[in-house]
């Protein structure tokens, strides 16, 4: 059985690998695709980022990650990943819900997030949540620490 749990210090490094393979997260040529380790582990011990992992028996095989601002009372959900070996089985709605009720215990009273325009099935995920579509945007970034920089 397939458990949604916080993340803990000792899942860096499986968390690290599944998000570092997903080529969505890319927003663009220069940064990095996924959060580098150092930042994970910064993530995890802090109180604004909330970071849900599906553990099935011994092995991590998803995640969600939101940034929460208190002073906003808003959140940014960052990434959201399932295992192909384990998709369609409900587990995206699972981390999804399992975080916004996190959120709702904190406080937050609204909840966004990016997704590429082709990601049929995160759109689903969402819309079954109650998310609603909005406008299109471009992204802008720009890296100000080394470790954000693709290599």
């Amino acid at each position: 059985m397939t458990e949604v749990r916080a993340a803990l210090l000792k899942d860096v490094d499986e968390l690290h690998a599944l998000g570092s393979g997903v080529s969505e997260f890319s927003v663009s040529r220069e940064t990095v695709t996924f959060w580098p380790k150092k930042t994970l582990r910064r993530a995890i011990e802090s109180g604004d980022v909330f970071i849900r992992v599906a553990q099935d028996k011994d092995r991590l095989v998803g995640f969600i990650i939101a940034s929460f601002s208190d002073g906003l009372k808003k959140a940014i959900i960052e990434n959201i990943f399932v295992s192909p070996t384990h998709r369609g089985k409900k587990l995206g709605n699972d981390l999804l819900n399992r975080l916004l009720q996190d959120l709702r215990n904190c406080g937050c009273e609204y909840v966004a997030t990016l997704i590429p325009q082709d990601a049929f099935g995160a759109l689903s995920t969402y819309k079954d949540a109650g998310f609603t579509e909005g406008e299109v945007f471009v992204w802008l970034d720009r890296p100000l620490a080394s470790s954000f920089k693709s290599s």
